[in-house]
């Protein structure tokens, strides 16, 4: 009776299995391979977010008069291939009762436009818009504002979180 070591017994069934065209190893993996394909559609997309406060900023002595919030929060962000848009924060102190906020666009500074839906900050907690669909002047390079309005002059909203998601 001959004896076979184990080491030659693992490679014997190792080819066995390659040779019964194992799923997982060879030309048929490889052929399944090229075949899978996956149609993405935009409710699969994570969103973008754009963070204009991560930690604290304070909007002291909001007014009542329609004005840009900490007078140079603004960024730069293409907007081309954004469909859909929602904002929101986080606010530690409220604003007056009536006081309210939203983010605008422009193509140069100096002619803005509303960008999503009006929030009140007459409530501290955390509160975001619905989706909705991006203006379609909106798409391209453009740069990104918030605007408030309703304060009394004394009242500093506090925010701990501003941003605007994008899908």
């Amino acid at each position: 009776m001959r004896r076979i070591s184990i080491f030659a017994l693992v490679f014997l069934i190792a080819g066995v299995l390659h040779a019964q065209q194992n799923p997982w190893m060879g030309d048929s993996f490889q052929r399944d391979l090229d075949t899978l394909s996956y149609d993405a559609t935009k409710s699969d997309i994570v969103p973008e977010c754009i963070t204009f406060v991560s930690s604290q900023l304070t909007w002291n002595n909001m007014p009542d008069a329609a004005s840009e919030f900490k007078n140079a929060l603004r960024l730069k962000y293409d907007l081309t291939n954004v469909d859909s848009i929602r904002w929101g924060f986080r606010l530690a102190t409220a604003g007056t009762d009536s006081a309210e906020i939203w983010p605008e666009y422009s193509n140069n500074q100096s002619t803005w436009h509303t960008l999503a839906d009006t929030l009140s900050i007459n409530s501290a907690g955390t509160i975001y818009a619905s989706w909705t669909a991006l203006p379609a002047g909106a798409k391209g390079d453009k740069y990104i504002r918030f605007k408030g309005h309703n304060g009394d002059g004394a009242a500093d909203p506090d925010f701990r979180l501003l941003n605007i998601q994008l899908k």
